[in-house]
C-alpha cells in the first residue's frame, strides 16, 4: 500500500523552505533542506529493510520509511529522504496512517542522508558563520546555550541552540516554539563521516529531548 503524504510548501519557513538541488546541501556555507514532503512522494507500509550503501557507510532503513519510491531499492545511492516516527524509530504503517498523512506532527522526523565532499561541519559553521549574527541569549534546555539571530541576519526570526566549550559540539537551529503560522521545527546537520551527512528535522517540543534524540539518529541506521 502506498499514499501521498501531504504537503506544506505554501507554509514553508526561511530554514526549511529552500529546495535542495539533488546531492547538494549547502550554499555559500549555510545549509538548506526542504522538511515538508512534495506532493509526489509516496510511502508504503512494508517495514522490511533495505540495504542502502552511501559513501561508503552501509545502512540498514526499513522500507516504509523512505518518502521516495525511485530511493526504495538496495543499491548504492548519493542520497535518501526518510522520515520515522518518534520516539518509537518506526516507519509507515496503517496503525498510524493519520500521523503520517498529517505531514506535521510532533512524532514525526525527517531526515536526509547523503554524500559530500566539502560541507562545513556544525562546529566550524557555528564558529566562522552563525556567531556572527547572534543576539539576546534565551532559556535553553539543559546542556545547551540559546541565542536569537539578530535582524537582517539571513536567519530573522531564527534561534540557535548549541554546546559550550565542546570540541564538536551539538548545533541545531530551531523556529521559536510560539510562533502560529506554521510548525515550529528545528533542524539539525551531523556528519557520520567525512563523505557523508544526515540533516534531520523535529518539532521544536521535543528539543528537550535533544541528547538522546542526536545519538538515535545517529547510530540506528547504520548496519553493525
Amino acid at each position: 500500500m502506498a499514499v501521498k503524504l501531504k504537503s506544506e510548501s505554501s507554509n514553508i519557513s526561511p530554514l526549511l523552505g529552500i529546495i535542495v538541488l539533488l546531492g547538494a546541501i549547502a550554499i555559500s556555507g549555510l545549509i538548506v533542506w526542504q522538511l515538508n514532503t512534495p506532493v509526489e512522494s509516496e510511502i508504503i507500509t512494508d517495514p522490511k529493510p533495505l540495504r542502502t550503501s552511501i559513501g561508503g557507510i552501509t545502512f540498514n532503513i526499513p522500507g516504509n520509511m523512505y518518502r521516495f519510491r525511485i530511493q526504495r531499492k538496495e543499491r548504492t545511492v548519493n542520497r535518501v529522504d526518510l522520515v520515522t516516527r518518534w520516539p518509537e524509530l518506526e516507519g509507515y504503517t496503517k496503525l498510524n496512517t493519520k500521523i503520517f498523512e498529517a505531514g506535521n506532527s510532533k512524532d514525526l522526523i525527517f531526515f536526509t542522508i547523503g554524500k559530500h565532499d566539502s560541507t562545513l561541519a556544525p562546529e566550524d559553521r557555528l564558529k566562522t558563520i552563525y556567531s556572527k549574527f547572534l543576539g539576546a541569549p534565551i532559556p535553553a534546555p539543559e546542556g545547551l546555550v540559546g541565542k536569537k539571530f539578530i535582524s537582517n541576519s539571513g536567519y530573522d526570526g531564527e534561534e540557535l541552540y548549541f554546546e559550550d566549550a565542546q570540541k564538536s559540539p551539538y548545533v541545531v537551529r530551531c523556529l521559536p516554539e510560539d510562533i502560529t503560522e506554521i510548525t515550529p521545527t528545528c533542524l539539525r546537520e551531523i556528519k557520520l563521516s567525512n563523505s557523508v551527512y544526515m540533516i534531520y528535522s523535529f518539532h521544536r517540543s521535543l528539543l528537550s529531548d535533544w541528547k538522546n534524540i542526536d545519538e538515535t539518529m545517529r547510530t540506528s541506521f547504520v548496519k553493525q
